[in-house]
């Protein structure tokens, strides 16, 4: 990826795990040649979820757990456009099926794309919540550079030393 892209992503988090971790957990990621990352997409401590090209950010509201399933799923749409960065996290917040869709974008920091060859990975062995992840793509311009249907139902990425990653 080397100019504007967008990435698209369902996750499935345990709805009691929403705001209560001690730590960040990495969602989606892509490393930059020279240290650091290219771009990173990490649901915070607090429930937000937070988009990171090299140096910039934006951050979501807190999601709400989804009061009547056991897990919570959001979709994550985020975007690099000339480089301003924009989010919109998708939730069903009353458990009716009826999702809320929320965009937060940078008004005027510019965001410099990092040069990477590095692999998109979902998930991190240093995540202490499980998550599940459906799909991923990745389109840079107008074409779709990654596309990955797990068609898992949200099988949980990141939960063991044993699989702690999936490059996608």
């Amino acid at each position: 990826i080397t100019e504007d892209f967008t990435l698209s992503f369902w996750a499935r988090v345990t709805s009691a795990d929403l705001g209560t971790v001690a730590a960040a957990t990495e969602l989606v990621k892509r490393a930059a040649d020279i240290g650091g990352n290219q771009f990173k997409v990490e649901l915070t401590a607090t429930g937000s979820v937070v988009f990171m090209v090299g140096a910039k950010s934006v951050e979501s509201d807190a999601i709400p757990a989804n009061p009547s399933e056991l897990y919570t799923w959001f979709q994550v749409t985020a975007s690099l456009t000339g480089g301003a960065l924009s989010l919109t996290v998708s939730y069903d917040e009353l458990g009716n099926d009826v999702y809320v869709s929320v965009t937060t974008a940078t008004a005027f920091a510019v965001a410099d794309l990092p040069a990477s060859t590095a692999n998109v990975v979902a998930g991190s062995a240093l995540n202490a919540v499980a998550f599940g992840i459906d799909d991923a793509v990745v389109t840079s311009g107008a074409t779709a550079v990654l596309t990955a249907d797990f068609d898992d139902l949200g099988a949980m990425a990141g939960i063991s030393t044993h699989n702690p990653a999936r490059a996608i």
